[in-house]
């Protein structure tokens, strides 16, 4: 029966299929994973402290990500993280530990961290750490760095890293 099959599919032809199946497969294994060879949004100079303090506000395309996942927006809220100089904070914003998110007005402190993996597996130069006092807990939460037009941004992915969404802070002017 071997010896059948051998006249019939040269050995050759069974290991150059086998090969092209591996590639194949690896391909479409990989596909999956595009947001992981997406460009790395991380600044990597170092950010000052100074860049931080002031009042920061939500962007409207995250505020629409909220709101795409069931978040009612308030018009009398602002949206806003406002960082003094002496460490603290008010968090007047929504926290989205679960889809869509839940709005805060609470105190808490801040923490700018260099050479630092923050709370991902990813080396950055800089992550801003955030202690927020919200009713019976404390939330622990980073946000990232991102520089475009020459104007920072602080952010963090919204739900599946994957999904390549993310929640976003712009200084005010």
């Amino acid at each position: 029966m071997r010896y059948w099959l051998a006249t019939i599919v040269p050995p050759f032809y069974v290991r150059r299929a086998s090969v092209t199946s591996i590639v194949v497969l690896a391909a479409i294994a990989l596909q999956g994973c595009g947001a992981y060879f997406a460009p790395d949004r991380n600044v990597t100079r170092k950010v000052a402290e100074a860049e931080v303090v002031g009042t920061w506000r939500l962007t409207a395309g995250s505020l629409a990500l909220l709101q795409r996942d069931g978040f009612v927006a308030d018009p009398t809220h602002a949206y806003t993280i406002t960082f003094n100089v002496d460490g603290t904070l008010r968090f007047a914003s929504v926290i989205d530990d679960f889809r869509s998110g839940r709005y805060f007005d609470v105190p808490g402190t801040w923490t700018l961290e260099h050479n630092t993996n923050g709370n991902s597996n990813v080396h950055k130069a800089n992550a801003l750490s955030l202690r927020i006092e919200v009713p019976g807990s404390t939330n622990n939460r980073y946000l990232n760095f991102a520089e475009e037009n020459g104007k920072l941004q602080l952010w963090n992915y919204y739900g599946d890293p994957d999904s390549w969404e993310f929640m976003e802070y712009e200084r005010d002017p």
